[in-house]
């Protein structure tokens, strides 16, 4: 499968970023642009996965969902069942039906760095600002778009769900918090 999402070039870094959706999108591109680190949206020529090299900040699948689910709850986007408890929450989307499929923000980050098979070029950033930050040459700069998970409760049985769908991606995590920069 390929996911076609954001790859911003960074001219002035001749990188590109892989934008992967609730893994510091609104942060990164706030730094970007007050460094005057202009990025633009390109379409890479998908065939050759070989030709894309850059970076992308990975999140903890766990920490990805509670931000969404706290984001459309709280009302910063659609209203996708954030009425319902986290466990409700997280069923109806990650079960049988597969409606995860249907939105990108579900989707493992996994997906968004490889094509058709070839992982992509990038340097992995595990949920850390300052160092990406320190990569770009970006003086430290803070976390926008913060939101409070402390009060969700999570069943072992979502859990159990949540690691089903995401193995990879906790796979992936795992390494990127490992690597030696």
């Amino acid at each position: 499968m390929v996911i076609l999402n954001d790859i911003r070039h960074i001219k002035d870094l001749g990188l590109d970023w892989i934008d992967i959706p609730k893994c510091g999108s609104s942060t990164i591109r706030k730094a970007l642009a007050d460094n005057k680190m202009y990025h633009r949206v390109v379409q890479r020529d998908i065939s050759n996965a070989t030709k894309i090299r850059g970076f992308a900040m990975l999140r903890e699948p766990i920490d990805r969902l509670q931000s969404l689910y706290c984001m459309w709850r709280y009302g910063r986007g659609p209203q996708y069942g954030a009425d319902k408890s986290f466990d409700e929450w997280v069923k109806d989307w990650l079960g049988p039906s597969e409606n995860w499929r249907l939105k990108t923000v579900f989707i493992p980050q996994t997906e968004f760095l490889r094509i058709d098979g070839v992982d992509l070029d990038v340097r992995l950033f595990a949920w850390n600002f300052k160092e990406l930050f320190d990569f770009l040459g970006i003086n430290s700069y803070g976390h926008e778009n913060k939101s409070s998970r402390s009060d969700i409760k999570i069943s072992p049985e979502t859990a159990d769900l949540i690691d089903k769908v995401y193995t990879e991606d906790f796979k992936l995590w795992r390494e990127a918090k490992n690597q030696i920069a």
